[in-house]
């Protein structure tokens, strides 16, 4: 367990890398080395080991010979599978337009039509279709 003065002394030093703009330098090493070391996780994987010598050189090399074009194709696949969920999206964008025009006819019909018969699966139908489309306009109002 951590003694009061051992605490006390940790809040001096943060107040003192603060005061001295330490605190922005670590935030760039430790940042630097998060990416230094998943570099080297990624080539490890990939059957390379990077040596003592130069380290961060021949990591920053190997990345260009062995991971770059690994990286754009994962980029690509990304790019590709937003692309069909955008497809997807667009399409359901029409579908929650037509909901509306499918319910008012079938409001029209329960009210005014003689011997229209609600069957409750038409009633859930309904409700399910009106909660998808309050919930997505509902998020177009919150953006305008």
């Amino acid at each position: 367990m951590l003694d009061d003065e051992r605490i006390k002394l940790a809040n001096r030093n943060f107040i003192q890398y603060l005061n001295e703009g330490l605190s922005p330098m670590w935030v760039i090493v430790s940042s630097y080395y998060s990416m230094y070391y998943m570099s080297n996780s990624v080539l490890n994987k990939l059957g390379f080991k990077v040596g003592d010598q130069i380290s961060h050189r021949v990591t920053a090399d190997a990345l260009i010979v062995h991971v770059r074009d690994k990286l754009k194709s994962h980029i690509l696949k990304e790019f590709d599978d937003a692309k069909k969920e955008y497809v997807e999206i667009d399409n359901l964008t029409d579908d929650i337009i037509e909901f509306y025009d499918l319910e008012h006819k079938k409001r029209l019909k329960s009210q005014y039509v003689m011997g229209y018969d609600a069957k409750i699966s038409k009633s859930n139908t309904s409700f399910n279709r009106a909660k998808k489309f309050v919930n997505e306009l509902e998020k177009v109002l919150l953006d305008l």
